[in-house]
C-alpha cells in the first residue's frame, strides 16, 4: 500500500463511488461520530486503525485496499 492523503482519498472515494453521501452518512454508517467523521474530510485528522476499519466497512471494502495514511503529528 502506498502512502496517501486520506482526507483527499475519502473525498474523491465518496464522489465516484457513494455518490450523495455526506461526512453524516460516513459517520451514521461507520458508526463513528459526525465531528470525527468532518475532521477526517477535511484533513485536520487521520483516523487510526480501528476507525479506518470501521469506514472501510461502511464503505464496503477490504481495509487491506485502502492506502495507507500516515498519522498527522500534533504539537
Amino acid at each position: 500500500m502506498s502512502e496517501a492523503n486520506f482526507s483527499d482519498w475519502i473525498k474523491t472515494f465518496l464522489k465516484e463511488k457513494k455518490a450523495g453521501w455526506t461526512g453524516g452518512t460516513l459517520a451514521e454508517r461507520a458508526r463513528i461520530s459526525r465531528a470525527g467523521a468532518y475532521k477526517y474530510i477535511t484533513g485536520e485528522r487521520v483516523p487510526n486503525e480501528t476507525a479506518l476499519k470501521k469506514i472501510a466497512a461502511a464503505l464496503e471494502i477490504d481495509r487491506a485496499s485502502m492506502p495507507s495514511f500516515t498519522p498527522r503529528r500534533t504539537k
